[in-house]
C-alpha cells in the first residue's frame, strides 16, 4: 500500500523520458494520455482515492514553493 505514490511518480518519470529520448515524441503529452488511463482503470482497482488526493496535493504545493522561490532568486535587480 505504501509504494503507491512513488510507483506513480516515478511513472510519469519513467513515461516522459521514454516519450522524449526514445520515441521523440511530446513528453508531457504522454505523462497526459497515461493519467487519463490510468484515472479510467486505476481508480477502481487502488485502495483510497483520498489518501492519492490528499499526497497530491501535498506534492503540488511543495513543487509550487520550490518553483517561485526559485523564480523569485531569479529577478535580475538593476544596479544604480
Amino acid at each position: 500500500p505504501g509504494t503507491r505514490t512513488p510507483n506513480q511518480v516515478a511513472g510519469s518519470y519513467i513515461c516522459f523520458y521514454v516519450a522524449e529520448a526514445i520515441f521523440a515524441a511530446s513528453g508531457v503529452m504522454a505523462v497526459v494520455t497515461m493519467g487519463m488511463f490510468l484515472c479510467m482503470t486505476f481508480w477502481t482497482v487502488s485502495a483510497d482515492q483520498h489518501v492519492f488526493s490528499a499526497t497530491w496535493h501535498a506534492l503540488e504545493w511543495c513543487f509550487n514553493t520550490v518553483l517561485f522561490q526559485m523564480a523569485g532568486k531569479q529577478q535580475v535587480v538593476p544596479s544604480a
